[in-house]
């Protein structure tokens, strides 16, 4: 190509291409997952341990968390890098963007986690794009990509939680609630 300014100009290039992996040669360990940002995460930690049902169904117009938990089990310092996106389809909320690069200096033996959040305004099937962890710029960790289901109404609901219960519950069901927790 062959340009030719009537003026003083300045060129950007940027090349997007795919990342070598070095999965095998670089121990990272990196894990993540989507909550609801206004659930208490501690209902997890109930002493009796009863699984609930839990569903792969994301609501419409709710503010979901992305955490992600980066880990690094061997003895030397490694300067990552990581590429974070929300869900196709999903908005960004409190001051996340929809695309991110974070710089991530972890020690030997250390373990960091970063969390984004967002919400969809319509229901539907979205593919989330899991986080890139990259060193020396080859991919060194990332979680498989799922298919999101983004619904108006759940179709299965967790009536032992504590934001239904407070919604919905009667008080005697808020009571009972609030004496076991």
């Amino acid at each position: 190509m062959r340009l030719v300014p009537a003026s003083p100009q300045i060129v950007y290039l940027q090349e997007l291409r795919p990342a070598p992996r070095l999965e095998d040669s670089i121990q990272i360990l990196v894990g993540q997952r989507i909550v609801r940002a206004d659930e208490d995460d501690d209902e997890d930690d109930d002493e009796d341990e009863t699984p609930r049902p839990r569903s792969d169904e994301l609501l419409v117009r709710v503010v979901y968390t992305c955490q992600v938990v980066v880990s690094n089990p061997g003895d030397r310092e490694r300067k990552l890098e990581l590429l974070l996106q929300i869900p196709r389809g999903a908005l960004p909320v409190e001051g996340c963007r929809r695309t991110e690069s974070r710089a991530l200096e972890l020690g030997g033996f250390e373990t960091e986690s970063v969390e984004y959040s967002f919400y969809f305004p319509e229901p539907g099937e979205f593919e989330h794009l899991p986080v890139q962890v990259a060193y020396r710029e080859a991919v060194v960790a990332s979680p498989p990509a799922r298919i999101l289901s983004v619904v108006a109404k759940l179709s299965q609901v967790d009536t032992t939680s504590w934001s239904y219960v407070s919604q919905r519950g009667t008080l005697d069901e808020v009571m009972a609630y609030l004496e076991r927790a």
